[in-house]
């Protein structure tokens, strides 16, 4: 269904209801079932109801609105206030509206343009909003002050605004490349929902690599404002006592290598004593921490292991 003109657009319909034969541009009229041919622009005007609507019953190959163009534009449909070019599919595997490009040289299959609003709006109830597959799935150029991408999440229910998935085990491409040569972040995560516990960024990975890299040749390659935490630090306590001092403690359950390094410290003080060393065994997971002497108090020991 077109909002108004399709301005130089070709047009293949199955069937158009009308009382008298429109009028084409070269005097002649509009024969149904028939190759029709202008010199110049044909122009449907209606002041309320469509412009033009295109129907058809046939099987998934055929069209509501066929539009064709060697050089210019398949279908263009304009509007002052409804819709410019609105398509609707009411069965299975078909599309609403279908672009293809089939150029050698590379053109566009859709192009949906705006001066104030959306350049391409997609509306699904169960499905997509927008589906995009190919060498680049979306490729989306802010211009302005705005985004590339936007994903905004105001369904009831929990759904995703953003996911990323590179399925091709053999692909190693990231899932979600960013890059700015500008002077703010490539990436920027905010929660503004304080009864929120989830990370504003989780990276997992079961694969050899790491999960999360942070590179920069010449400068800082990690930055942390606020409290970090480690999954692979603690506290250990030497429980000493009077009648029975100790000098030693296991810690159990850390995933160790050959390269690991393990930092240890005291968290009080006891005369004399001190961390004389530290035995790791990395098939049972556990490493053993010495004193230079017992101790007959409980005395805690914070541990930070690395690599």
């Amino acid at each position: 269904m077109l909002g108004a003109a399709a301005v130089g657009v070709g047009i293949t319909a199955g069937l158009i209801a009308s009382a008298a034969p429109a009028e084409a541009a070269n005097d002649d009229p509009i024969l149904l079932g028939e190759s029709n041919t202008a010199t110049s622009t044909t122009e449907i005007n209606t002041t309320s109801g469509d412009g033009l609507q295109a129907n058809t019953t046939g099987d998934s190959g055929s069209h509501g609105v066929l539009g064709t163009a060697t050089f210019g534009t398949g279908v263009a449909g304009i509007s002052t206030y409804g819709t410019g070019v609105h398509g609707e599919t009411l069965g299975s595997g078909g599309y609403g509206v279908y672009g293809q490009d089939a150029s050698r040289g590379g053109a566009t299959g859709v192009v949906g343009r705006s001066t104030e609003g959306d350049g391409v709006f997609g509306i699904s109830t169960y499905g997509n909003g927008v589906a995009a597959v190919g060498p680049s799935g979306v490729w989306a150029v802010g211009l302005g002050t705005g985004y590339g991408v936007q994903a905004t999440d105001t369904a009831g229910e929990v759904s995703t605004p953003v996911f990323a998935q590179v399925v091709n085990i053999r692909n190693g491409s990231p899932a979600v490349n960013a890059w700015t040569s500008g002077k703010g972040s490539a990436v920027v995560a905010t929660i503004d929902n304080t009864k929120n516990s989830s990370p504003a960024v989780s990276a997992t990975t079961k694969g050899t690599g790491p999960a999360v890299l942070a590179s920069h040749p010449d400068g800082t390659a990690l930055q942390v404002e606020g409290i970090a935490s480690f999954s692979r630090s603690g506290r250990a306590t030497v429980a000493g006592t009077p009648s029975a001092p100790r000098q030693s403690v296991v810690v159990t359950g850390v995933v160790l290598s050959s390269s690991s390094l393990i930092l240890v410290t005291p968290q009080d003080h006891v005369t004399g004593v001190a961390v004389e060393g530290v035995v790791a065994d990395i098939t049972a997971k556990t490493f053993m921490i010495y004193l230079t002497k017992p101790v007959t108090v409980s005395l805690a020991i914070a541990w930070f292991v690395l690599g």
